[in-house]
């Protein structure tokens, strides 16, 4: 359904893995601040505070105080950067589905769909309010509780990716979907 709230997992196996990703996210982040903050240290330590002017009223400009101030915001900007890049793979925050909520089902109410292909575990707990896994939902039509369009729940791809012996309850799912674009009434629990 594309509704996203965090990361919906954490994989934590593998070369392509959420915590490789955080890691070479953040490393690359941290060497470019070391490079960028090297070459700012040799500017410090190399360049004497430079003359505008040679007239006595003109105020001269010192290059010395530049470079820290830029290297302090370069340093912030790292931290902020990794903090952002941590949170946002990792951290799901509890009710921003349900905050969401609301306006998704008034779009979908003004969209007046057919049917609702909702993919993933986290989009099919919150548009059917239950607590009940993707596992045990997945392949079977329900109403979608606020606006009666019947919704279908099936694997997220990046589970697909993980879990490669369940791409085929995902294809009976795609096959179900089309069969009910194609007219085939889908029965309902």
């Amino acid at each position: 359904s594309g509704i996203r709230g965090g990361a919906e997992y954490l994989d934590v196996v593998g070369v392509f893995s959420t915590v490789n990703a955080i890691w070479v996210t953040v490393l690359v982040e941290v060497g470019i601040t070391l490079l960028v903050g090297y070459k700012l240290y040799r500017l410090y330590k190399h360049y004497r505070p430079i003359e505008v002017s040679e007239a006595a009223d003109t105020p001269r400009l010192l290059f010395r105080p530049l470079v820290l101030v830029v290297g302090g915001l370069l340093a912030a900007d790292a931290a902020f950067f990794v903090g952002v890049a941590i949170r946002d793979r990792v951290a799901v925050i509890p009710n921003e589905p349900f905050i969401q909520k609301p306006f998704i089902e008034r779009h979908i109410e003004l969209a007046k769909p057919d049917f609702i292909f909702s993919i993933g575990n986290t989009p099919t707990k919150t548009l059917l309010d239950t607590a009940t896994g993707i596992k045990r939902m997945r392949g079977r039509w329900v109403r979608h509780p606020a606006t009666g369009v019947a919704l279908l729940p099936s694997f997220h791809p990046a589970y697909l990716l993980r879990q490669p012996a369940d791409k085929r309850l995902a294809w009976r799912d795609l096959l179900s979907l089309r069969a009910a674009l194609d007219g085939e009434i889908p029965e309902l629990d």
